[in-house]
């Protein structure tokens, strides 16, 4: 989307610009835009200025055809963009008097936003106005550049940052080369509709890739100190694994790892912290139940022949799925139980549980068979022996299970909850 505008400063100084900006466009768009103009913002009212220019005749019909052939990225741009312009076609007639092809105009702002420059002169680190050049638009992107643009008076400027061979392409970076790589990208991406694949990026995603790795080993050492502190920090002895602040304390660890994709030992954080905090109900278990069924969805997600698969005494995969499946009934049962029914985050997280629930794949057995429930008690005691943790979550009886099957269906079925929101939030 195109940056939001923002209100036009105006000079009271010596008036020369004015007069100037009065013989050349500005009589003509006085009248047409004053009412607006202050809250306008600078691409709207160079939309409106080349129109104006146009219909007075100041383009020549192979200039006008010049600026319409520039990059316009029509097709990519989004609905919120189509509404606007619509909006201003209607603005456009009622100020003019005149019609005016939606399509016309809803390509030619599609061309400003593609290919105008901020007005940036080189002592400034910030932006004037808005410029569109018809040779500059055709200067390709780098990240690494070998040429800037800059305003020099009334004049734009490409100057040379190193040797170009005669031939070589003039480049010039699009966005602030000052920023990080990825952020770089997303403008890129959501302004130009392109992926920069320059060396840049390859370099970047090394550093990236190194940077990820220390961060783990540096977390996995601030968990072993933590780790070490408990088992001395009660009188001498190991601090109770249920008595807070520890198991929220390993929580918090669990989604650290979690976020540097690290699912073995976010694991098994999240089932210490989860299954030994004294609390079952309310609130806070939802929420450390989630998170731990989120851990759950991930690993199961890994390929069967490796990690956390090879790991010893670990569950195999089916196992794994199997298990997840049982404590997604436990935490709609605990999400309904906290906050009822009627409730939209209730209901977020059934939608989302629901495309868990149903027959296995692979040989997993289905929710409510006797199988499944002899099954999940073995497998949880595994994984929690793994996890050196002493308590386990109670599966509940056969009745009170299908019923919460079958209530997360219809629920389901019957409300209409928008594509958006129906994961739960940090999914």
């Amino acid at each position: 989307m195109p940056p939001k505008p923002t209100a036009m400063l105006l000079c009271s100084g010596c008036k020369a610009c004015q007069r100037n900006a009065w013989k050349t466009f500005h009589k003509l768009e006085c009248k047409a835009v004053l009412s607006e103009a202050p809250a306008m913002g600078p691409t709207t009212l160079a939309m409106y200025r080349l129109l104006l220019l146009k219909k007075d005749g100041r383009f020549t019909e192979r200039q006008w055809k010049a600026i319409m052939q520039l990059e316009s990225h029509f097709e990519e741009q989004n609905e919120d963009l189509r509404n606007d312009i619509l909006a201003k076609v209607h603005g456009w007639g009622r100020r003019m008097g005149t019609d005016v092809d939606f399509m016309t105009v809803w390509e030619l702002l599609c061309i400003i936003f593609t290919n105008s420059m901020n007005v940036r002169p080189a002592e400034a680190d910030v932006s004037f106005g808005t410029s569109l050049d018809l040779v500059v638009s055709m200067i390709n992107h780098d990240c690494s550049p070998n040429a800037h643009v800059f305003f020099e008076g009334s004049q734009v400027r490409v100057r040379s940052l190193k040797a170009i061979a005669a031939g070589g392409e003039i480049t010039v970076s699009y966005c602030d080369p000052r920023l990080d790589v990825l952020l770089r990208q997303e403008i890129l991406r959501q302004t130009q509709f392109f992926h920069c694949e320059c060396n840049c990026t390859s370099g970047f995603y090394s550093v990236l890739k190194g940077s990820e790795a220390a961060k783990t080993e540096m977390l996995s050492q601030f968990a072993a100190a933590i780790e070490t502190m408990t088992k001395s920090g009660y009188g001498g002895h190991a601090w109770p694994a249920h008595v807070e602040p520890l198991p929220n304390v390993r929580m918090t660890l669990a989604g650290m790892f979690k976020a540097g994709f690290s699912y073995v030992p976010a694991l098994k954080y999240a089932l210490a912290g989860c299954l030994m905090a004294g609390r079952r109900c309310g609130s806070p278990f939802v929420q450390d139940l989630l998170e731990l069924v989120r851990i759950l969805v991930q690993t199961c997600n890994e390929p069967g022949d490796g990690m956390p698969f090879t790991v010893q005494n670990f569950p195999t995969k089916k196992e794994l799925q199997m298990l997840t499946m049982g404590y997604i009934v436990i935490l709609c049962k605990a999400v309904r139980l906290a906050f009822g029914t009627d409730c939209r985050y209730t209901l977020m997280v059934w939608a989302w549980a629901r495309t868990f629930m149903g027959a296995g794949a692979g040989g997993v057995p289905a929710l409510g068979q006797t199988v499944f429930e002899e099954q999940f008690e073995k497998v949880q005691k595994k994984l929690a022996s793994w996890a050196e943790v002493d308590r386990l979550l109670n599966l509940g009886d056969r009745r009170e299970l299908v019923t919460t099957v079958v209530d997360v269906i219809k629920a389901f079925e019957t409300y209409t909850i928008k594509p958006g929101i129906v994961s739960p939030a940090g999914n």
